[in-house]
């Protein structure tokens, strides 16, 4: 009798909480791990310089370095996640498809989308100070024109190409990746706008915190970056040093502007529809998109630049970028700015802190006054 009491008896809250289905991997998010992975492996394999008469052997260790390269840009990514996870909070399938998502659809939408709204602002840009380049057209695809004006000849002024530069990489980039940013986090169905899901565990997902927002956002802006790093690490193909090609594929991992500009957004979303703050939609983007434009002014490259070859100027590595024959001068102006955008960075992420910690708290309170009633 007592073995089969203990046969059927109610399981414990902790051997539930070992079945829950937001701590367990489902088939389908192991085949988008392994579709991710694939891709990773493909690309790395197609971009190997080949060269006449290369051995295959060669050709091969040329691969695995590739290989290598991409996994270790993934390497701080991977533990940010990890560090910033907690399955009562997201479900990592959830986590999964949005990374994965966001890494083999997303990333090539975005490219697409931007590269369109900077062809849209360079020619904006061009009407307003260089009409008279448009009489290359039509021998020249009015698309197409404000990208191969050197090509064709025309020599636009100073101010013309300055203005370009900044707008497509200090104005409209930035604000099109944290839009599609949001746009992914949208698509991924995080029971957005419902504050009642935030009681419930129905359907086997956890309740919608802060914390919930900030991991689903960090899968998408995760899988943005990956993608991003993937492809720039692979074209970084030029001569350098031993163990260089490593060392800058690392870094761009480490390179924390994608996680704190999803950041930003996840808590304005928070702050909007856990705790029913009144947000607009441009304090959803403007934080991120402001961030992200101070990168662009130091470096950082739009996804659509397909450029790749100086990863140095992009991450602001004070020893590669400062030229063998610099000045005292040039040194401590290169050390001062390199320190300043360190500074800037750790502020961001202090303030990401410190507003998750503020978030949270008030959300727990308003939990307690409503259990009280």
């Amino acid at each position: 009798v007592h073995a089969a009491i203990e046969v059927f008896r109610p399981p414990h809250e902790h051997e539930l909480r070992r079945l829950d289905p937001a701590r367990l991997l489902s088939f389908g998010s192991v085949c988008k791990l392994m579709a991710t992975t694939m891709m990773c492996a493909v690309l790395s394999y197609l971009s190997v310089p080949r060269r006449a008469g290369m051995p295959m052997a060669e050709y091969n260790f040329g691969y695995k370095q590739n290989l290598l390269r991409v996994l270790l840009s993934g390497v701080v990514p991977l533990v940010t996640m990890a560090a910033v996870h907690r399955s009562r909070d997201a479900d990592i399938n959830r986590v999964v498809h949005l990374f994965s998502s966001s890494f083999l659809v997303g990333y090539p939408l975005l490219f697409a989308v931007e590269l369109a709204a900077a062809t849209a602002a360079r020619l904006a840009v061009l009407a307003w100070l260089e009409p008279s380049a448009f009489r290359l057209c039509p021998g020249v695809p009015a698309l197409h024109l404000p990208w191969v004006l050197r090509r064709h000849g025309y020599l636009a002024s100073r101010a013309a190409l300055l203005l370009m530069t900044l707008v497509q990489s200090c104005a409209v980039a930035p604000l099109v990746e944290q839009a599609f940013r949001v746009h992914l986090f949208n698509r991924g169905g995080v029971l957005a706008g419902d504050r009642r899901a935030r009681h419930d565990r129905h359907a086997g997902h956890p309740p919608v915190t802060v914390r919930t927002y900030t991991i689903y956002m960090l899968a998408v802006a995760l899988g943005l970056k990956a993608a991003d790093n993937t492809r720039r690490v692979l074209l970084y193909s030029g001569p350098a040093p031993p163990y260089a090609k490593e060392f800058f594929a690392f870094m761009r991992g480490l390179f924390p502007v994608h996680e704190l500009c999803g950041a930003l957004a996840a808590q304005a979303m928070a702050r909007r529809d856990v705790l029913g703050h009144r947000v607009s939609t441009a304090a959803v983007l403007l934080p991120g998109a402001v961030l992200q434009a101070m990168a662009g002014l130091r470096g950082m490259k739009p996804a659509f630049v397909w450029r790749s070859d100086m990863p140095w100027h992009e991450l602001q590595l004070h020893p590669w970028t400062t030229p063998d024959h610099a000045s005292p001068p040039e040194l401590l102006f290169k050390t001062c700015a390199g320190l300043l955008w360190f500074l800037i960075l750790s502020r961001v992420f202090n303030h990401v802190l410190r507003q998750h910690v503020q978030l949270s708290r008030e959300l727990l309170l308003q939990q307690q006054l409503e259990a009280m009633r």
